[in-house]
């Protein structure tokens, strides 16, 4: 069943409100995305990096980390496991087996692991500790709830979701309402909103072309979905079809040839994957593809349902791609007014 995007009627006030709303969107949007493709950046540049700590899966089945002693965190990381090791032996008379915890329940006569309660416990105390000291407690109590660090040196061990997880947790501990950017009720500035929903758009066709992969594309789509009751006058969705459209349809009229879009396609299903480029195809007109069906705009709406931003985002990436070596800003040359 096709979804119709039709807006509500509202009043002066509602509209307003959800005019910021959805401006508010476009930013959050520009600016996770563009967390998104920075962290895939740092985690292909720092692969293999031995002066980073580094996590692998052994054959057997078992992750192994590595680090890096002679740097002023590794040397930090192997002082922590000596003193660990060394609690260890004083406390159980022997050397740490291949199954032993390495952090072990104090008050336990065996080695064993500690509960969760004790674990959280611990760092509870520890985070008072640290407060009475001086020292911000914030970083403790993130890992107590978390369960994990994100430190500099070993962020591109982690996904960008839990980077963006760890530092909400830090921020909430200190009190930090800084960057939360939640909406107002001033006047909409249209401009404005225009301008934060294509940074947006940018950033999300650069994480597609970062990570070889359409969920970037997806997670616009799932964001709008989740929020399409708040877009009361249709300006997200009329924001994405009409500056996705002027992307195209420039690239069509002033950069890409009929060769090209050819190669647009073939890279869509070499990196993105067959539904991704079967669904690139049906709009593939858009860019002048030779096999493409001879259908309208709202007949390819019709047919490809809530992949048809998708789809979209994915053949302007393909564009980038072919015609800029991956410069995502190369489609801000055919937005409206232009100069």
């Amino acid at each position: 069943m096709t979804r119709v995007f039709m807006p509500k009627k509202r009043s002066a006030r509602q509209r307003g409100k959800a005019h910021e709303q959805a401006r508010y969107e476009a930013r959050k949007l520009a600016r996770e995305e563009g967390l998104r493709e920075q962290h895939a950046r740092l985690v292909a540049e720092r692969n293999d990096d031995p002066r980073f700590v580094q996590r692998r899966q052994t054959e057997d089945g078992r992750t192994e980390i590595s680090w890096n002693t002679e740097t002023e965190s590794g040397r930090h990381i192997s002082g922590a496991l000596r003193e660990q090791l060394e609690r260890f032996r004083e406390k159980f008379g022997r050397e740490p087996g291949p199954h032993d915890p390495i952090f072990f329940d104090p008050d336990a006569s065996e080695p064993t692991p500690l509960d969760e309660d004790r674990h959280k416990a611990i760092l509870t105390e520890a985070a008072a500790d640290a407060a009475e000291s001086g020292v911000d407690p914030s970083f403790i109590l993130a890992y107590r709830d978390l369960g994990y660090m994100v430190t500099f040196e070993n962020q591109h061990l982690f996904s960008a979701t839990e980077v963006q997880a760890w530092q909400d947790a830090v921020r909430a501990h200190r009190g930090d309402d800084e960057g939360t950017d939640e909406p107002d009720q001033d006047e909409l500035d249209l401009e404005s909103f225009r301008t934060d929903l294509k940074e947006g758009l940018e950033h999300v066709i650069a994480a597609v072309l970062t990570e070889r992969d359409a969920a970037p594309a997806m997670r616009l789509m799932q964001a709008f979905l989740d929020h399409i009751e708040e877009d009361t006058d249709g300006l997200l969705i009329t924001g994405l079809f009409s500056t996705l459209m002027g992307w195209l349809a420039g690239a069509r009229e002033h950069g890409i040839e009929p060769g090209e879009a050819r190669q647009a396609l073939d890279w869509i299903r070499q990196h993105l994957g067959e539904a991704p480029y079967q669904a690139a195809l049906v709009i593939s007109g858009f860019i002048g593809h030779a096999e493409a069906p001879d259908i309208t705009f709202n007949e390819a709406h019709e047919t490809l349902d809530v992949a048809f931003v998708p789809a979209m985002i994915c053949l302007a990436a393909a564009v980038v791609q072919v015609k800029s070596a991956g410069d995502a800003y190369w489609l801000r040359q055919f937005d409206l007014g232009h100069s």
